[in-house]
């Protein structure tokens, strides 16, 4: 029997195993693999320098070599230094009589090509919710690069020997484009293997399909030097010179206009003003607190605590109105827990910034998650699992919010709760990041703050989870690298952080009891209506995730109208849902500019009504802000009500 004849049937028998024990994904591995190598010895440069003349022989001349391993050695060595050769002369066609054979009559796929591309890359930069910054200038860069690529291409028509170069540094740069994305998909799935989880087919499958797109890479550096040194034209390399290329070096110039151009032209307060504010407020808010208009009669001071709900950036714009409302009133916030989208507007509050510093902020610009999300570097990072979507996260909230501000920069007026959920324990899975967290280990309040929002906003199927490392459970190593999802996953209202603060504080005296608890609950309004056959999977995973958290703070609602743990009071829910606050906003109204007068009930309905995953326009944050204020406005009345039972001062006091 022939060695084709032996490898053929081994093969077949290989494949009928597969099949017969359900392992396709093996299956669906070996045959692109098995395609490649069928391609390559098809290949008429591999068949020349195997000294054969069809697919057949090259296949019989290959078994052979795979037999004798010096053989085979000398095959691999013979390919890699022709592979991995200089071009020489061939790269700029020192050759002044060079003139590739071209098919001019092609050049509408050359133009169809382009088309295609341009509308992918338009429908993948609105998909993701790039501003008008990024996509335009990514568009008008393609659409320049495009224009100044035909005219010096159109040269070679000529025989004009500048003119051809145009030709070669295309088919050059497609190619390097190939080699470079090949490779770093091969580095890609790498770093995506399992070596301890995976099993061994699975390991060994991967490895050399890595080795293969590797290997494939480098022949398309052959592929050009070939096509150049026939006087032919490399189309694959051609079309990815003239397209491709264009596309990524636009994409690198919008990455870098958004990243550096941007900031420099957008007018922001001087970093003297912002601090000096933030101080003045944090005076402020300590004074608040030793106001009579906050004793009991004994003069010790009432103890508020506030709870913002996650909810996105729609949430948190709610409960900057919210935080609004109560400032005006001098209310002195003791404790602030929060949960994702809360926890965003709840950090910059607890520096000591105010709530109009951060509707400020996010009128001016957008803040730009997607920008930086789709920057070509995080992206390349992302799929070579350098880092993941968490450390972009995070690097986002640093630089739009918190910069390198720490735990240890927050008050304690309010003392601040960030809520997340530790993904990794289904028991224990509520933690809670605060000031102060254990006096044995003090470089816990050094932990980042844009890395505790990141992990209590890490809104599940959307960002990676957060690695931080924090303290373990009981019974568990003191430290550990824990990684956390978002907060709302446990619970959206961050109540169950107040009470486990409460329950795990080194230092009860300076931990008084809670006197009044408001929740400010900035949840969706029930998702209702009809979807599509094909549902969008960020439409269904935010629905999804609207339709749990309402379901969990039905159950928390019903929950809290029983008896409270560890004596805290009966919450007063500050919601836009709630039946009062509903018939309330008939009468009140909500004027600019742009919208002219509109009804509360009306702005209700529609904030109510913002995606979660979205962020906000200018008129979107103005109609957020002032929901959430004027339902602030209207709880004040309960809350002054049950501070008037300990005192008769005012509430402000000058």
């Amino acid at each position: 029997m022939s060695l084709i004849a032996s490898f053929g049937i081994l093969t077949a028998a290989a494949i009928a195993f597969l099949l017969l024990s359900g392992r396709y994904h093996i299956l669906l591995a070996i045959l692109p693999l098995v395609g490649l190598g069928l391609g390559l010895l098809n290949n008429k440069d591999v068949q020349s320098r195997l000294g054969v003349q069809s697919l057949t022989e090259a296949a019989r001349v290959l078994v052979k070599r795979a037999a004798d391993i010096a053989a085979l050695r000398n095959t691999i060595a013979q390919f890699s230094v022709d592979i991995l050769r200089p071009a020489g002369p061939y790269f700029l066609g020192h050759d002044r009589t060079f003139k590739p054979l071209f098919v001019f009559e092609r050049t509408w796929q050359l133009f169809t090509a382009r088309f295609l591309l341009t509308t992918a890359g338009l429908f993948f930069f609105f998909k993701f919710g790039a501003s008008d910054w990024f996509w335009g200038t990514w568009f008008y860069s393609f659409v320049a690069l495009l224009a100044a690529f035909h005219f010096l291409i159109t040269r070679s028509q000529s025989d004009d020997y500048n003119g051809m170069r145009y030709w070669l540094l295309a088919t050059w740069a497609g190619a390097l484009v190939m080699w470079a994305f090949l490779l770093w998909l091969a580095i890609a799935l790498l770093k995506r293997i399992d070596w301890n989880g995976h099993s061994c087919p699975t390991i060994i499958l991967g490895c050399l399909a890595a080795l293969s797109l590797a290997g494939l890479s480098g022949f398309a550096i052959s592929t050009a030097r070939s096509a150049i040194r026939d006087r032919s034209v490399a189309w694959v390399n051609l079309f990815v010179g003239l397209s491709v290329f264009p596309f990524c070096v636009a994409w690198g110039i919008a990455s870098l206009s958004v990243a550096y151009v941007r900031p420099l032209l957008s007018v922001t307060p001087r970093d003297a003003t912002i601090d000096q504010v933030r101080i003045d407020e944090l005076s402020s808010r300590a004074r608040w607190a030793r106001q009579s208009g906050w004793m009991r009669q004994d003069k010790t001071p009432l103890t508020v605590a506030v709870a913002l709900s996650g909810g996105g950036y729609r949430a948190a714009l709610i409960h900057a109105g919210v935080l609004q409302a109560l400032d005006e009133k001098c209310v002195p916030i003791r404790y602030l827990t929060t949960v994702s989208g809360g926890s965003i507007v709840g950090a910059y509050y607890a520096l000591g910034y105010t709530p109009q510093q951060f509707k400020e902020k996010l009128k001016r610009q957008r803040p730009g998650l997607p920008d930086e999300y789709l920057a070509v570097w995080n992206q390349a990072r992302s799929w070579l699992g350098v880092s993941t979507n968490a450390e972009t996260y995070t690097d986002f909230f640093s630089r739009v919010f918190f910069g390198s501000k720490v735990l240890a920069d927050t008050d304690l007026f309010p003392q601040l709760l960030v809520n997340a959920t530790d993904i990794e324990r289904s028991s224990n899975a509520r933690e809670v990041f605060f000031k102060g967290r254990s006096q044995a280990l003090p470089e816990l309040d050094r932990t980042r703050l844009a890395d505790v929002v990141a992990a209590s906003a890490a809104f599940p199927g959307v960002f990676q989870p957060r690695t931080i490392v924090w303290p373990a459970p009981a019974g568990e190593p003191a430290l550990a690298n824990r990684r956390f999802v978002d907060g709302g996953v446990v619970e959206n209202l961050g109540y169950t952080g107040l009470v486990r603060f409460l329950a795990i504080s080194e230092r009860p005296e300076a931990s008084p009891k809670v006197d009044y608890l408001i929740i400010s609950d900035a949840s969706a309004e029930e998702a209702s209506g009809s979807l599509p056959n094909t549902v969008d999977p960020w439409e269904l995973l935010s629905r999804s995730q609207d339709i749990s958290y309402a379901f969990q703070v039905s159950l928390v609602h019903e929950l809290l109208d029983g008896e409270q743990p560890k004596g805290l009071p009966k919450p007063l829910f500050v919601r836009a849902q709630e039946a009062d606050i509903k018939e309330a906003l008939k009468k009140d109204s909500f004027s600019s500019p742009a919208t002219g007068t509109v009804p509360g009930s009306t702005i209700a309905n529609e904030v109510t009504r913002y995606s979660t995953l979205a962020e906000l326009d200018e008129s979107q944050v103005e109609k957020a802000f002032w929901l959430g204020h004027a339902i602030g406005e209207m709880r004040w009345r309960q809350i002054d009500h049950w501070r008037q039972t300990f005192t008769t001062e005012a509430s402000c006091q000058k």
